[in-house]
């Protein structure tokens, strides 16, 4: 904890970047199961996209290091120094072998969590779009430190909402007497 908040007082985060950790600290306290939802967003999306999102990056924020992180091709062999000196440590995954592999894995180790109901089940997939999108934030806050034109945050209520509305979904058919869906 000291050494995040030595961290934060040198570089704090963006307003985006402090949304998305209250939101993480919301959920972890109000539904911690919702963390998942997270954690899949975050692991698959950047296993996915992160060489790409590592060029936005890195980009946006003026970071140095060599071109072999900006450009690696294959595995990340190669391009592990200058991605930990330019602080895009995060998109690199040296214990991984397989993105494919890992990620085919992450999934069906979700979907064998049948003791979830379909409430939390819709619960976990609409907070997967709140995530989602309050990663976009993120993103777009580095177009707009980037200049790039019509570049614009959105609010972070357009987030939180898939989750806001699937809650509000739920109530009313447990007021309507429904199941939940469990056709």
């Amino acid at each position: 904890a000291n050494a995040n908040a030595e961290i934060e007082r040198k570089i704090p985060p963006s307003q985006a970047t402090k949304d998305y950790m209250h939101r993480i600290e919301y959920i972890a306290k109000v539904e911690p199961l919702l963390l998942l939802s997270h954690a899949y967003t975050r692991y698959l999306g950047d296993l996915s996209g992160g060489k790409v999102l590592a060029r936005v990056a890195k980009r946006a924020l003026n970071l140095g290091g060599s071109k072999s992180s900006e450009e690696g091709k294959g595995t990340d062999k190669g391009s592990s120094t200058s991605t930990v000196c330019d602080g895009l440590s995060f998109y690199h995954f040296s214990k991984i072998a397989s993105a494919k592999i890992f990620k085919d894995e992450y999934r069906q180790s979700l979907d064998n969590l049948d003791f979830l109901t379909v409430e939390q089940i819709e619960r976990l997939v609409a907070e997967a779009n709140v995530a989602f999108v309050l990663n976009m934030r993120i993103f777009e806050e580095l177009d707009v430190l980037d200049g790039v034109k019509g570049a614009a945050v959105r609010d972070y209520g357009e987030a939180t909402s898939y989750y806001e509305e699937c809650i509000k979904e739920q109530e009313m058919r447990k007021e309507a007497g429904e199941d939940g869906g469990d056709d």
